[in-house]
């Protein structure tokens, strides 16, 4: 089964031309509410990409996901991660085309919202506190 390559996302949005890889997204925060796990084609955004939670007992962690591999955590995140990628994935050329992701020189914070479990909403309040709280890492 042949399936055609899409046109990059970029193009499908309607930028009438491909974000700069170092410059879009410059200077912009942009906050997940998802579960993500670390994986190598995240590693490009360094200190620009962390993974804050709030676990049952309402202690804060936060994760530098860049710097950890897939071995080290093995929580589900698969979706998170795609959302990521979709943003920030480094210039790939497919079939003639330069896809990239449409704001790669962001900032993320990812907020690991632990869907449907009890006192979710308690967790994502104190999360986001705590984010604001700590000056937003220069978003």
């Amino acid at each position: 089964m042949d399936r055609a390559i899409p046109d990059p996302t970029w193009k499908r949005l309607g930028f009438a031309e491909r974000p700069d890889f170092h410059t879009s997204g410059l200077g912009v925060g942009i906050v997940i509410i998802d579960s993500i796990k670390p994986h190598h084609l995240v590693n490009h955004l360094n200190t620009r990409i962390q993974c804050v939670a709030v676990h049952e007992n309402m202690t804060v962690t936060m994760r530098d996901i860049s710097s950890m591999n897939r071995e080290e955590d093995n929580r589900k995140g698969e979706h998170g991660l795609m959302s990521v990628l979709a943003l920030a994935h480094e210039p790939i050329l497919l079939e003639g085309q330069i896809h990239v992701g449409i704001a790669p020189a962001a900032t993320f914070i990812v907020l690991d919202h632990g869907a449907f479990t009890t006192g979710e909403g308690e967790r994502l309040k104190k999360e986001w506190n705590g984010f604001l709280n700590m000056g937003s890492n220069g978003i």
